[in-house]
């Protein structure tokens, strides 16, 4: 065993060449030096060509390979067979692009493991199909005396390539030993009994890699799907039997748990429309009679659903939607009613149905915008409104939300006030009218106020501005600490609009400013309280995701 001769620096330390290790490996009396750059000679691809461009992983591999080699004492055969097949797993891959990827601290030349299997693969192919569980390691790569590559099913591949030691040549596909698409559907049939065993055979596909790439197993499972759905279909089930054609329901219970379709509607579940028309008297008397909100809520889900699968589009179902869009209102079930919503704005684009409350739902569609941020499409609806001529004189609700939204967006906070204290007021001189004439008999669907729900005509767009304003009174308020030292309270009251003492405390214990208020409570320190007002506004103002955003 020879010794290797090595540069050293001026402080008598081995000198590194370009950062690469370099190993000798010695046979007899003989030596000769074998480094990355030797191994780089047989590389075809040019963006390799340089050692350095390797990863120092992989000048670890070579060194720790040569260096167990040494110790092996091979005769000239193995010893070549050794190089053989390093410079091969080099050479592998560079090819299939995998010489970043592997894992060379793990990866193993078999001539040194004691190996007597032909067959070279790179440690990243073998983790990957153990995890996979489709074969073994040496099972997908050809070997060095023309030995086929397996598929993942164990056959041979007669249209992949081999793998040389040196470099690629693709191999032509015969006619003979080609796969077919019908002959391979026909195996995966006999399999289908089996759905734990993978197919015995699958169309052929050219690749210059060990493993199908992720649109070729796309494209396999796409042929699944096609034959599946080419087996026959049982006509004697009609819950199998596709039909484009609206069904018409059967059901003649009025109340429905809501469940999510999963399969095609059966007419036998869905009730008809004249079901539907007593489903939604039932649920206004259940309104009056105290029901839950989330009772409600799954009921009009329900036949919402069984209108959709009936494809009946009728002045009873925008009635259907409002009625939901209300009490969802009146719930703060934001997500809900936005979903009514997109349906309402399909409902009202229907020139035949009748929309008695066309404007005072396009007043609640701005409110939604302003509590979602959502300033485009404030803009292009009344842009909209405006180009097709349909502003009235009675759409109050319209233009009262069009004015709330240019006070937020312009940052007025005193104009904002003015405005939303005349809808507070509007609305407690309305209920006191209620209150005068108020009836207690039965509201039917069918009577010409039936979705006021026996409030007073602003209360359901009252209760849309509140929930408004309970993030736009935190933001007027870090405006004010920005501005003031300290304000009294009966200022902020008539400023942020609170009704009455109830109110303001209610809104200073939920925000926790108690601590900002003199001993007496009648003054707001502004300048202590406009930090802790300012992380409050940034957290009322994040970005929330509402299910069926519009």
């Amino acid at each position: 065993m020879g010794t290797s001769k090595k540069k050293l620096n001026k402080n008598g330390s081995p000198k590194a060449v370009a950062g690469i290790n370099t190993t000798r490996y010695s046979k007899g009396s003989g030596s000769e030096e074998v480094s990355p750059l030797s191994v780089a000679k047989s590389v075809s691809n040019s963006k390799w060509k340089d050692p350095k461009t390797w990863p120092p992983s992989l000048h670890d591999f070579i060194a720790r390979s040569f260096k167990e080699a040494s110790t092996k004492n091979f005769n000239s055969t193995n010893t070549a067979k050794f190089k053989s097949q390093l410079k091969s797993l080099i050479n592998m891959a560079i090819e299939s692009d995998r010489i970043m990827r592997n894992d060379w601290d793990k990866q193993e030349v078999p001539l040194l493991i004691g190996s007597k299997s032909e067959g070279l693969s790179l440690y990243c192919d073998n983790a990957e199909i153990a995890q996979k569980g489709r074969a073994g390691p040496e099972q997908n790569i050809s070997t060095t005396n023309g030995a086929k590559r397996k598929n993942i099913f164990g056959e041979d591949e007669s249209d992949s390539e081999d793998v040389t030691l040196g470099e690629k040549e693709p191999k032509a596909m015969t006619s003979s030993k080609s796969i077919s698409l019908g002959d391979s559907l026909k195996k995966l049939k006999k399999q289908k009994k089996e759905p734990a065993t993978l197919p015995a055979s699958l169309p052929s596909i050219p690749s210059t890699s060990n493993q199908m790439t992720n649109q070729q197993l796309k494209d396999l499972r796409s042929k699944r799907f096609e034959r599946e759905l080419s087996i026959p279909v049982n006509h004697n089930y009609k819950d199998d039997v596709v039909s484009t054609k609206p069904i018409v329901g059967r059901n003649n219970n009025l109340e429905k748990k809501y469940l999510r379709l999963t399969s095609q509607p059966n007419p036998d579940t869905v009730r008809p429309l004249k079901v539907l028309k007593k489903t939604l008297q039932l649920l206004f008397d259940k309104y009056f009679d105290g029901a839950s909100y989330s009772y409600l809520c799954d009921q009009c889900k329900s036949m919402r659903q069984d209108l959709t699968v009936q494809n009946i589009r009728h002045d009873f179902t925008i009635m259907a939607y409002e009625f939901h869009s209300k009490i969802a209102i009146e719930n703060g079930d934001w997500g809900e009613f936005n979903q009514c919503q997109s349906q309402l704005k399909e409902l009202y684009a229907q020139a035949d149905l009748t929309k008695p409350h066309y404007f005072e739902f396009l007043g609640y569609r701005v409110l939604y915008y302003i509590l979602t941020g959502n300033n485009t499409e404030v803009y292009e609806l009344e842009l909209d409104i405006e180009t097709k001529g349909l502003r009235q004189n009675n759409d109050d609700f319209f233009s009262c939300a069009l004015e709330l939204f240019r006070h937020i967006s312009s940052s007025n906070y005193y104009l904002l006030s003015q405005t939303v204290c005349k809808i507070y007021n509007r609305n407690k001189e309305e209920r006191r009218q209620m209150i005068k004439t108020n009836d207690k008999g039965r509201l039917l669907i069918t009577h010409k106020d039936a979705l006021l729900l026996k409030h007073n005509k602003s209360y359901f767009f009252t209760k849309f501005v509140e929930s408004i304003m309970k993030r736009e009174n935190v933001r007027s308020l870090s405006t004010l600490c920005a501005g003031y030292r300290q304000l009294p309270v009966e200022f902020l009251k008539r400023l942020l609009c609170f009704e009455d003492d109830t109110a303001w405390e209610g809104f200073v214990e939920a925000n926790r400013l108690g601590a900002f208020l003199n001993d007496n409570k009648t003054l707001f320190n502004c300048h202590q309280a406009k930090y802790v007002v300012e992380e409050l506004k940034n957290q009322m103002f994040k970005k929330i995701d509402i299910k069926g955003q519009i």
